[in-house]
């Protein structure tokens, strides 16, 4: 059995102990067992701590019935260990895991919700309430609230309880069923819940508590916040943006929106006709590019190369020129990048030819692939110097065979 430090101190970042147990772990990894530890293991949606024991990275902390496991990638010999936690991790783990506190007995005061999940990740976390939909105000009340309570700086109390002594406690949210001795995280006048984790003794350490985003999740409502220092660094990342928009659309921040909303209609009615001036084009192309086809036994062969062009303007000159009857057409064009080549090809209903066919015979020379059927077939590839190559090679073939 492990004594659990972590429960009664989470500000405990070095200490000693003793290396009972070693065992083979998988990877290759070991299995370090001490009399006393200070790691907290992965538990209740909060992630494992992580340091060193007498120097030996600590790569995950897992609890195995009354034990705790300390994963490391070699194995350190039995006896007397120095141990340290990564305090920047704990203390980052510290404030997510209690801005979770303030904010879910927040979202219960505002709204009645309970939490039925809660998942500490790398970037932020989330706390899953019993909600059918969340909106903007309650959102902002229950920032609102959670702050209140860390600019008040109450003292977070541990307290430890059995089922007889519980109802002396002001419980949030039920233990589970069959467990003894309860540990409880009391924030007074807000909140007092069963908690396992890791948590600040004043409110005013867990720092700002921000709501990013939420949606509607398996019938709750997922909620995504940051605290602390990573809330700093999530401001810090939206006001450069905020303020390198600005400078680009040449608006003032209060404005913005606004602004960008406005760009966003233009951008719209220039791609309505852009569109327009593309169809265009290709219809003045088709007739031109008619006028001017190879003819072979009755029927057209067209083969065309467009410069910067993308796959849907390359189909529908395809599609004009196969609409007319005994024609083929091998369209080719090269991405506006110049990264990619894509090749379309398509015939009239009657022609004796297999569009799908032709094309897979000359997809190797662009390194492509793609398919189809007997009327129309297309595909891409990344050898864009190839490609006038290839439709020479499609048209010949099929001139040979009309």
């Amino acid at each position: 059995m492990t004594t659990k430090l972590y429960y009664n101190d989470s500000y405990l970042s070095r200490f000693e102990a003793t290396i009972t147990a070693v065992r083979p772990h998988k990877d290759e990894q070991s299995a370090v067992m001490l009399d006393q530890t200070a790691f907290y293991p992965e538990s209740g949606g909060q992630p494992s701590d992580q340091g060193t024991i007498n120097s030996i990275p600590v790569l995950d902390v897992v609890e195995e019935g009354t034990d705790i496991l300390h994963i490391l990638p070699e194995a350190p010999a039995l006896g007397k260990a120095v141990c340290c936690i990564d305090w920047a991790r704990r203390f980052d783990h510290m404030q997510q895991h209690s801005g979770q506190h303030l904010l879910s007995a927040a979202a219960f005061q505002v709204t009645g919700a309970e939490t039925a999940g809660f998942h500490l990740g790398t970037a932020s976390s989330q706390v899953d309430l019993t909600l059918d939909a969340l909106t903007r105000e309650q959102a902002e009340e229950i920032e609102r609230v959670a702050n209140h309570t860390v600019f008040a700086n109450p003292v977070f109390h541990t307290h430890y309880a059995t089922t007889e002594t519980l109802a002396n406690y002001p419980i949030r949210k039920q233990p589970p069923v069959g467990v003894e001795q309860i540990r409880l995280i009391e924030v007074p006048g807000l909140d007092c819940c069963p908690c396992g984790g890791t948590h600040v003794t004043r409110a005013g350490e867990v720092g700002l508590i921000k709501i990013r985003s939420w949606e509607r999740k398996k019938g709750l409502v997922r909620v995504d916040f940051v605290c602390g220092g990573r809330a700093l660094h999530d401001y810090q990342l939206i006001t450069y943006a905020i303020n390198e928009l600005s400078a680009r659309f040449s608006a003032p921040s209060p404005e913005l929106m606004l602004t960008v909303e406005r760009h966003f209609a233009r951008d719209e009615q220039v791609e309505k006709q852009l569109t327009q001036l593309k169809q265009e084009l290709n219809e003045h192309l088709t007739r031109e590019l008619l006028s001017k086809a190879d003819s072979q036994g009755g029927f057209k062969v067209i083969s065309h190369l467009m410069s910067s062009a993308l796959p849907p303007d390359i189909a529908d000159l395809a599609k004009r020129l196969a609409a007319h009857e005994q024609t083929i057409a091998l369209i080719g064009g090269i991405s506006p990048d110049e990264s990619k080549s894509h090749l379309v090809f398509a015939c009239s209903p009657g022609i004796k030819v297999n569009m799908g066919e032709e094309l897979k015979a000359v997809l190797p020379v662009i390194q492509g692939k793609g398919g189809g059927n007997a009327l129309m077939a297309q595909g891409g590839g990344s050898e864009t110097g190839q490609t006038a190559t290839a439709l020479a090679s499609a048209k010949r073939k099929l001139l040979s065979m009309l």
